[in-house]
């Protein structure tokens, strides 16, 4: 189980996500936690199959990762392929520090939140 700042996600030890977690390395990860209110505040560059595809942030106030694509067509391929396997997988549930509940499928965000906390954590 792993616990972010507002949501505690339940299926990230499935051996699917950990096998398309295995795909995502990020560098640079520049780490706020003084401005990491609702999510991680962060920076970082995204490596999908150790190469280079985007940079990826968050201001760390609840909004989606912005992921920020190379413009080539092999980094569009990757963030695409990793993307579509990615919500194929099974759904994810969490809950709010608040107490209520939600869940979604998973996409390149999700991947990428967790491979945050994972580095933050370890």
């Amino acid at each position: 189980m792993t616990t972010t700042n507002d949501i505690t996600i339940y299926d990230t030890d499935s051996p699917e996500v950990s096998h398309l977690l295995d795909f995502i390395t990020l560098k640079k990860l520049k780490h706020s936690e003084a401005l990491s209110e609702e999510t991680n505040c962060f920076s970082a560059d995204l490596y999908i199959l150790s190469k280079k595809v985007a940079t990826c942030s968050n201001r760390g106030h609840g909004d989606p990762i912005d992921i920020r694509i190379l413009d080539n067509d092999e980094a569009r391929e990757r963030v695409d392929a990793i993307d579509a396997k990615a919500k194929q997988l099974t759904m994810h549930t969490g809950t709010r520090m608040d107490g209520t509940t939600f869940s979604g499928t998973w996409d390149l965000e999700m991947l990428i939140g967790t491979k945050v906390e994972q580095m933050l954590q370890a």
